[in-house]
């Protein structure tokens, strides 16, 4: 069961209170009164959740007008909806003040019990709806957050492929290494000792000894293979540098404050840290458009929508190599600017969306994948991300067995 509203009602005059507080308790509410600004003040910074304050406004001390004043000053309180309850009212000026100052409503003594009653339910039924918006509001955040986990999550078992592979070789090769430099350390030794002592032997004898011991220890196969050990080496730590260091960026948020953001290396970042949902079935190219202009965005959640649609591509894909389409198909990522907008596009030729599904696909919870693909949100939260957070639009083309494009459009 719901916790009752509560309402704060404030008049210096005790009868007054007394007839409100008569008035209202036949609602499921809970009802505090108090008879000045200042322990209203005090009240509501022991409690600030009040849904409705009733206040007078001519009052000694402090007045109503002085006390709405200091509550719409307070972060914690200023939602609180305000109806100023008083016997003067008969000025534009006074009137206006009240509401300049956040007052929702006024009602004037003697007041009709009826339009009281009516105007309490309407901004208690108001404040109830809103604080469900703002709930709602709030999980919907928390759920985008977990599904960003939750993509990355899936995509974890591929990462840590992505940094298995060339860590294997980058041990391999330091194995390697290790087993040429004794190699090399006995070849050195060798010449050492015979420029300090010098063989007995006529010098062809010993040229053909010295080329013997050098063919047994490899010198020329290691002279040729070490420099090729120590590139593939240094790709594989720059390949584990990189994917480590797209982890970072698209793991770290980036607040509610939009910063100036580079779109490209985004879609590079992101391009990196899915490359093994794509690598084995699809070619993925990206043609970046040269000094593209940064866009104010929140770069996190630019980078949680590309990575949705490129597994949503790369699944697909899978679709068409399972039913022996193509071996391998494609992804193409392109970015371009206009004087409004930056426009990212995604194409595929995977299995395409039917038509009847076309106006379904960004709505919570539709997904045609297979269980264990997708929860049907990822759709939901890029139309969110980009529409209703970055004010852009995302459009959707798609043929059935030929592919689909999303094209996304962010503001400047």
């Amino acid at each position: 069961m719901d916790n009752p509203q509560k309402i704060l009602i404030v008049d210096d005059i005790s009868l007054n209170c007394k007839l409100l507080y008569q008035l209202l308790k036949g609602m499921v509410v809970e009802i505090k009164m108090t008879y000045s600004g200042k322990d209203a003040l005090e009240i509501l910074d022991n409690d600030s959740e009040y849904d409705l304050i009733l206040m007078d406004v001519q009052m000694p001390g402090m007045d109503g007008f002085v006390t709405v004043k200091q509550i719409k000053e307070n972060e914690s309180l200023k939602e609180i909806p305000v109806i100023f309850i008083t016997a003067y009212y008969n000025t534009k000026e006074f009137i206006q003040a009240g509401y300049n100052l956040g007052a929702y409503d006024y009602i004037t003594k003697p007041f009709d019990n009826e339009i009281l009653k009516n105007k309490v339910k309407l901004f208690l039924t108001l404040q109830k709806q809103k604080k469900i918006i703002a709930e709602y509001a709030q999980k919907a955040e928390q759920y985008a957050k977990a599904q960003k986990l939750s993509s990355i999550g899936q995509l974890a078992a591929g990462i840590a492929h992505e940094i298995n592979t060339p860590m294997q070789y980058i041990g391999d090769n330091n194995y390697f290494f290790k087993e040429s430099f004794g190699k090399l350390k006995e070849y050195v030794q060798e010449l050492e000792n015979r420029l300090i002592n010098p063989p007995e032997s006529p010098f062809d004898k010993a040229e053909k000894e010295l080329i013997k011991f050098k063919e047994e220890k490899e010198i020329d196969y290691l002279m040729k293979e070490i420099p090729i050990a120590m590139e593939r080496t240094e790709d594989g730590i720059n390949r584990v540098r990189n994917i480590i260091s797209a982890m970072k960026k698209i793991a770290h948020p980036s607040g509610q404050q939009k910063t100036l953001s580079d779109i490209n290396q985004a879609i590079e970042i992101t391009s990196i840290i899915t490359r093994n949902e794509w690598k084995y079935i699809a070619d993925l190219e990206l043609i970046p458009e040269p000094g593209l202009p940064p866009v104010k965005c929140l770069i996190d959640e630019i980078n949680q929508v590309i990575l949705n649609l490129i597994i949503n591509s790369s699944h697909a894909i899978e679709e068409q190599v399972k039913k022996n389409i193509y071996a391998k198909g494609k992804i193409t990522i392109s970015t371009h600017s206009d004087s409004e907008n930056v426009e990212i596009k995604i194409s595929d030729n995977g299995c395409g969306i039917p038509s009847e599904n076309l106006e379904k696909i960004f709505n919570p919870l539709f997904t045609t994948k297979d269980i264990g693909k997708g929860t049907g949100q990822g759709l939901a939260i890029a139309l969110d991300i980009i529409e209703n957070k970055h004010r852009g639009k995302i459009n959707v083309e798609s043929i059935l067995e030929k592919g689909t494009t999303f094209t996304l459009l962010l503001p400047k």
